[in-house]
């Protein structure tokens, strides 16, 4: 938990502060992306379902139109520094 009155700087190890870094900003695009694939899987499975009363599409599709839209979002987010330590805090509303 952070301090609070404490900054990033003096909450994270000195020595690890990179890795760290690093590992938050990954996981919290990963889990963007994670959560666009699912969200493509699932409605493309329901609406075929709810459709067409029956499922023949391969899920190959739903995941490479999953993928395609993750991609879309996270590379932006990435260019504009959305997933460093400080925004994410901001997001989480920790920081």
């Amino acid at each position: 938990m952070v301090a609070a009155h404490g900054t990033w700087r003096q909450v994270l190890p000195q020595p690890n502060t990179a890795i760290v870094r690093a590992a938050l900003s990954l996981t919290a695009a990963v889990s963007d992306a994670a959560a666009i694939i699912c969200c493509a899987l699932l409605s493309g499975i329901i609406y075929h379902r709810t459709a067409y009363d029956y499922f023949t599409v391969e899920l190959d599709e739903f995941i490479r139109q999953g993928c395609m839209m993750a991609l879309l979002f996270v590379v932006p987010n990435i260019v504009r520094r959305e997933y460093t330590v400080g925004a994410v805090a901001k997001v989480v509303g920790i920081g």
